[in-house]
């Protein structure tokens, strides 16, 4: 991290001061505009939750990244990094219209398949073998596979969140070590 802990900082720092200014004007939209996941039997609220948390979480991480990287270029990385962010905003968009409008499966599974590609198309996907045909099929597999996990867990309060803030500070240890730019930059600013 030598050199690049304010830059790290500035992601993480800006992230949060925005998340925390953006999340609660959300949480009284929602309410407002009536965006509410009532309580069904599968889910484990007893009162209505705001569906748009989730774009203030969004939105704050974006314009963190973004403005970190406009105000520091990074030394590499910084083209991916912007690609791959907007990769996941559009997923969260996709997720946000799913919440309010419930897209089919067949929508959602385009839509996360088309962000695979966009990850893949800058060599920011999974790259084990170095052979196309097989790791093409492994991003896939990997962008499509976490984001229905994270679907799927997304019912219980906390259980999605806590499990993301965990794979986020392995994914900076991982990404500073390696002096891996893109990877600590995005998994800091979650």
């Amino acid at each position: 991290m030598t050199g690049r802990w304010w830059e790290y900082l500035l992601i993480f720092g800006g992230s949060t001061a925005l998340w925390l200014v953006l999340t609660p004007l959300a949480i009284r939209v929602a309410f407002r505009l009536g965006h509410l996941d009532h309580p069904s039997g599968h889910k484990s609220h007893e009162s209505p939750m705001p569906y748009l948390g989730g774009l203030a979480l969004v939105a704050s991480f974006a314009v963190a990244v973004v403005l970190a990287t406009l105000i520091s270029e990074p030394e590499s990385g910084s083209r991916e990094l912007l690609i791959v962010l907007g990769a996941a905003v559009g997923l969260s968009v996709v997720g946000l219209v799913d919440d309010l409008r419930q897209l089919s499966p067949t929508w959602r599974l385009v839509a996360e398949v088309l962000a695979a590609l966009t990850i893949w198309s800058v060599e920011s996907g999974v790259n084990l073998t170095g052979v196309i045909a097989v790791d093409m099929p492994l991003t896939l597999l990997w962008v499509v596979g976490i984001t229905n996990a994270f679907n799927l867990v997304d019912n219980m309060d906390g259980l999605a969140s806590g499990l993301a803030a965990i794979a986020c500070v392995a994914f900076f240890a991982i990404g500073v070590a390696n002096g891996q730019f893109l990877v600590a930059g995005l998994a800091i600013g979650l």
